[in-house]
């Protein structure tokens, strides 16, 4: 590496005189915006749409489980605006991420009615732990009956994240605050705070496993809710966000990209990093804005749609069945608990 190259993050003086001759890196920057308020702006019109046409209470979930990607979005932008805010805003975009997994595995069981309700309905069921990412292969690991118990390990292993990844952060960022850590030593074993991000990683992965186990036990079931796609817009955030910066990372210590205007590899790797989660978070944005456009009926308006069903069929049998019609009535074992109406608009 050039001896003139710095590890060190610029800051924003010397960061903007050093591109201000590159226009194609300005050009960059200036369309990185632009996503960024797209993203954000795609984020106002679901929660307007939410606020109107969605008036149960799993409406603050998917909320905050939208907001995941202006978030990641703007910390990304800052990051790449104000270069020695990027741990800052790593930290912060990491801390919502394991939040939102606890939230999204709390929205499937509001699906299914609560915790209570699914004890109670689904007790003959049976769930399967050995899946991906952690214990796929793992034989000792079989199939359990469907009980409070299970339900509480489940959430166990995605509460845990919620709770230790902001402590090992904290941890982290103390360290950075003494000179101690930096971002360019995350996967540097040399240095005893990458033992802490190695625990976090463990963390992170158990929290994923917690929410594949529940998807995949719940996906039929809940296929109305459009699941599959809320599944596949948070678990793809988690993926990108975590291998995206494991591999820039390794390539900035590889030397690639080449050292620019004094800006080193490591550095000019980590912009990439940002540059292309912007874009990425404005894709998973987009695909999350059709997974929850959808309005729901209140299970209470159900009850009226289910009376009035069964008073036509009482109606169809008083006239003895003269049409050759049969009883189309819903029958008590009837297990969903909700319907969903989806709505056609534009997606842009």
């Amino acid at each position: 590496m050039d001896a003139n190259c710095s590890k060190e993050f610029p800051k924003t003086d010397v960061l903007y005189q050093l591109l201000s001759a590159d226009v194609a890196v300005v050009l960059l920057t200036a369309f990185n915006v632009a996503f960024t308020c797209a993203t954000i702006g795609l984020f106002a019109e679901e929660v307007w749409f939410l606020v109107k046409y969605c008036h149960s209470f799993k409406r603050t979930k998917s909320i905050l489980l939208l907001a995941l990607y202006p978030i990641v979005s703007s910390t990304s932008t800052l990051a790449l605006l104000v270069p020695t805010s990027t741990l800052i805003g790593e930290f912060v975009s990491s801390i919502y991420l394991s939040f939102c997994v606890y939230i999204f595995v709390n929205l499937v069981i509001d699906y299914l009615g609560g915790l209570n309700k699914v004890v109670c309905n689904y007790k003959d069921r049976i769930i399967s732990f050995r899946t991906g990412p952690c214990c796929c292969c793992c034989v000792c690991l079989g199939s359990v009956p469907l009980t409070r118990r299970t339900m509480m390990v489940i959430k166990g292993l995605v509460l845990q994240v919620a709770i230790l990844r902001p402590i090992f952060l904290f941890i982290l960022a103390v360290l950075w605050s003494d000179g101690k850590y930096s971002l360019l030593q995350q996967t540097d074993f040399t240095n005893p705070a990458s033992y802490v991000n190695l625990v976090n990683g463990v963390s992170t992965l158990l929290s994923v496993y917690g929410m594949m186990v529940t998807f995949r036990a719940t996906r039929i079931k809940l296929q109305s809710y459009r699941l599959t796609l809320k599944f596949v817009t948070l678990q793809g955030s988690v993926i990108i966000m975590n291998l995206q910066s494991f591999i820039t990372g390794f390539l900035g210590r590889e030397g690639i990209p080449e050292c620019s205007n004094t800006i080193g590899s490591p550095v000019r790797a980590s912009r990439v990093h940002h540059f292309l989660l912007v874009f990425e978070m404005f894709l998973f944005g987009l695909l999350a804005r059709f997974a929850y456009r959808t309005t729901e009926i209140s299970i209470e308006d159900k009850g009226v749609a289910v009376d009035q069903t069964n008073v036509k069929s009482k109606d169809g049998d008083t006239n003895g069945n003269k049409n050759g019609l049969s009883d189309t009535s819903l029958g008590p074992n009837d297990e969903l608990t909700s319907s969903l109406q989806e709505v056609d608009l534009p997606l842009v």
